[in-house]
């Protein structure tokens, strides 16, 4: 069992990083890709009783199994992988505080007036 395990805690991880991918690229490829997909239209006209196994699980399996691939293919040009745990987190607690902190200042400073004089902008301007 721990030769499984650690099995998969070996297997590779990858993530698909969207936000540095070309988009448009994406939209196009899946595009073309999905016109050459065949959809099983006849799906649609079987009734399954509750007493039967449904006979057409397989033609769905298939359909949504080359879905997933036409997805998946689309994705592999356009869109960076890169491996999981490769880039560092750079939130960290200090940066969160030091965020809260500062709106809250902000919040100060506007229930004052944003003000411009006095010990209250020279506290802004030197903090």
């Amino acid at each position: 069992m721990s030769d499984k395990v650690n099995a998969r805690s070996k297997a590779k991880c990858d993530v698909l990083r969207w936000d540095k991918g070309d988009l448009d690229l994406y939209y196009s490829c899946t595009g073309q890709w999905l016109q050459n997909l065949v959809v099983p239209y006849n799906l649609l006209n079987y009734v399954c009783d509750g007493f039967n196994a449904c006979c057409h699980q397989t033609e769905i399996n298939k359909f949504y199994n080359d879905l997933v691939t036409v997805l998946n293919m689309s994705a592999s040009q356009p869109i960076l992988v890169i491996r999981c745990n490769s880039s560092k987190p750079y939130w960290t607690a200090e940066l969160q505080q030091l965020k809260e902190d500062s709106i809250q200042a902000h919040l100060a400073l506007a229930a004052v007036g944003k003000a411009r004089h006095g010990w209250w902008n020279s506290l802004r301007l030197h903090a």
